[in-house]
């Protein structure tokens, strides 16, 4: 069974929500080969959806799903994995029940208000920069070409418009709901 983590960033009351790209220009830092047709390229997991930064826990992180939610942070926003605001932020797991060949972990990263400002704007100076011409300049961190955008939202407001609730997100929306119960 794989398994797959979500960052969720939050002060309490309001969350980081991402917005999915349809197809992503670059990963891991190398361009896809460019096409004369953009609807050629293949759409990604989740296309033009809301989202959480996420994805698989790679062998060597099995078990240790706080460092996996920081490689994928910091692969598809561009925030250092040791910046400390997070690192260091009150941290919790939900997991929800696996559904299929997959099992989905939340790692909820808890930092202040003032923190979360200030990470809401470094992140979309990077998805700024990575969506634009500047991905290929030093001063863009983002790895891979995953998100649109990034919002600040109350969490009072999830799932609700931005997490449509199906059978292929029950999992998702089990862990959010447990969450906000423990607030």
């Amino acid at each position: 069974m794989e398994t797959f983590v979500y960052s969720i960033i939050h002060d309490g009351s309001r969350v980081l929500v991402f917005k999915k790209r349809g197809y992503g220009r670059f990963f891991k830092r190398q361009p896809v080969p460019e096409l004369p047709d953009p609807s050629q390229y293949p759409r990604l997991h989740g296309a033009d959806s809301y989202c959480f930064p996420g994805g698989a826990v790679e062998p060597a992180e099995e078990g240790h799903y706080r460092r996996a939610a920081l490689r994928e942070l910091w692969e598809e926003t561009g925030l250092p994995q040791n910046n400390y605001t997070i690192d260091g932020a009150y941290y919790r797991e939900i997991d929800a029940e696996p559904s299929g060949t997959m099992f989905g972990m939340g790692c909820f990263f808890r930092c202040s208000p003032e923190d979360l400002d200030t990470l809401y704007a470094y992140i979309k100076d990077q998805l700024y920069r990575a969506n634009g011409v500047h991905w290929n300049e030093p001063d863009c961190l983002v790895q891979d070409n995953e998100l649109k955008s990034v919002a600040i939202v109350p969490f009072d407001n999830l799932p609700g418009t931005y997490f449509a609730s199906t059978p292929e997100t029950r999992w998702f929306m089990e862990f959010i709901d447990k969450y906000k119960m423990g607030l």
